[in-house]
């Protein structure tokens, strides 16, 4: 509730207060209202310019409601009634104007503010974002507006300027913004070399992007404080089928970090590493702590480590039997559990002698499988399916 009026509502910003409602467009008159933000002059400083970017993002989108009240209603669309279907226009008109007409207009009438933001957003953010990933949300809905304001309240409580870029950092990461993550994460880290939530920022990121080696650098100088970094760090062994390394660097991540209650994805990066050491009565007991977990998907993992493990111990029907119970699970299964299932039933069958129900693995589940570090064995099972279909080609003419 804002202090001068009484008015419902909350802190948009620091002493700036805006109502529970935005705006309000009235099909009977086609009038929209727009309620103001309430603040003392002054208030706002080099946040004015957003304040009427929010503003203006509300009109284009009341402006949408009747755009689509006068000029869509027609045909087999008879009424516009409120709900998804009505909102859903109004907000893809709303991304498009901000973007093609409020920004410019923001630009060429409100210069000097627009830069004045922007040196605040350099200073003390760590980059410069686009005015029109700024709107779309507001308090309490989540994204990139959201992440801006919470760093606003944050520096204006006196928390630690580091931390709450680090945090902004990690909100961009979290968005797909991976550059501009990077670029705020830098910046925290060229003041503090060992600040533990940059670096498991910056991991995630290059990992996302494929800079390996910065993602590794970073996750070992985040190893003694961060599980986070230990996952992450365990997710880029993986992919390089490093697997002693794996199963070094999880060990000791279960051990450093037995309260944290999110370990089942270390146990699930460690029980691969030991089926592909042939560790094959540890993978089971990590197999077998991941089906009593209650996390989401970890029976899943438990199933497929224990078909691997099968396989790997020569077990040919019963992992046959554990990958295609597998593949007769309802739901939840993701595309590169069913490309390592697939992968087993294969090599069960290659090995059994029996004739191979599946053609060889496509493009999309060779790539699944070598992000799971199994290159050597794709490559293997490829070459002998060649080798079984150039046999049968050849029978005849023996």
């Amino acid at each position: 509730m804002d202090p001068w009026t009484g008015r419902p509502g909350s802190e948009v910003l620091p002493d700036v207060y805006g109502p529970d409602t935005a705006g309000l467009y009235t099909m009977q008159d086609a009038s929209i209202r727009l309620h103001a933000f309430v603040h003392e002059p002054g208030a706002p400083g080099p946040f004015a310019i957003y304040l009427k970017l929010r503003a203006l993002a509300v009109l284009v989108h009341e402006l949408s409601h009747h755009y689509d009240h006068m000029f869509r209603v027609r045909g087999d669309r008879w009424r516009m009634d409120p709900g998804e279907k009505t909102e859903d226009y109004a907000e893809t008109r709303e991304r498009e104007l901000v973007e093609s007409c409020v920004v410019p207009y923001l630009h060429e009438r409100y210069g000097d503010e627009c830069a004045a933001f922007r040196r605040w957003e350099l200073q003390h953010a760590g980059c410069s974002l686009p005015f029109e990933v700024l709107v779309g949300d507001w308090p309490g809905r989540p994204g990139l507006g959201g992440a801006f304001i919470g760093l606003v309240f944050a520096l204006a409580a006196g928390e630690d300027p580091l931390d709450a870029r680090a945090l902004h950092a990690d909100l961009l990461r979290l968005h797909g913004r991976d550059e501009d993550a990077l670029q705020v994460a830098d910046s925290v880290l060229r003041e503090q070399p060992d600040h533990t939530a940059a670096l498991v920022t910056r991991a995630g990121v290059a990992l996302r992007l494929g800079l390996h080696e910065l993602a590794e650098q970073s996750c070992r100088a985040a190893l003694a404080s961060s599980q986070e970094a230990a996952q992450l760090l365990g997710e880029l062994l993986c992919s390089q089928a490093r697997w002693q390394e794996l199963a070094g660097v999880t060990t000791r991540a279960l051990t450093d970090f037995p309260d944290e209650g999110c370990d089942s994805r270390l146990r699930v990066l460690r029980g691969r590493a030991r089926v592909e050491l042939l560790e094959l009565d540890g993978a089971a007991e990590d197999a077998a702590v991941l089906q009593r977990s209650t996390r989401h998907g970890m029976q899943h993992e438990a199933a497929i480590i224990d078909a691997l493990r099968l396989c790997r111990g020569g077990r040919w029907e019963e992992a046959l039997a554990a990958a295609d119970r597998f593949h007769g699970t309802r739901g939840g299964l993701s595309r590169a559990h069913r490309a390592e299932a697939w992968a087993v039933v294969i090599e069960c069958e290659l090995r059994l002698g029996r004739h191979v129900r599946r053609v060889p693995l496509d493009r999309a589940e060779i790539a699944e499988l070598h992000g799971l570090g199994h290159q050597a064995w794709v490559a293997r099972l490829t070459a002998e399916l060649g080798a079984r279909v150039s046999q049968r080609l050849a029978a005849p003419e023996q």
